[in-house]
């Protein structure tokens, strides 16, 4: 994990870049790798693989912040269709989104 969080910090990939590494390394180890913080652009991002309320596996946007200046452009609903395409999971759930 701390390899992870180096790699993002020293190389500062893209929101997708991030998202594609985080899945890859959850789905060979899903209890170490059950939630991850993303953060580029100034968007912040923090998702899990699981949620209390559904009981297999899925994809949880567990918080989503976008700065005002940011807002109101269609970025969440961009990165919604993104996860629709890119999650190996059926279900995306959404808990908390600030746009």
């Amino acid at each position: 994990m701390v390899d992870f969080k180096m790699w993002q910090l020293q190389n500062r990939p893209s929101l997708t870049e991030q998202i594609t590494r985080w899945l890859e390394l959850q789905s060979k180890d899903p209890q170490t790798w059950s939630s991850c913080s993303f953060e580029a652009q100034k968007i912040q991002l923090l998702l899990r693989n699981r949620t209390n309320d559904i009981p297999e596996e899925c994809l949880v946007i567990a918080s989503f912040f976008l700065p005002e200046e940011l807002q109101r452009q269609g970025i969440f609903k961009s990165f919604i269709n993104y996860l629709t395409e890119i999650s190996p999971w059926k279900t995306i759930v959404i808990e908390d989104v600030s746009n």
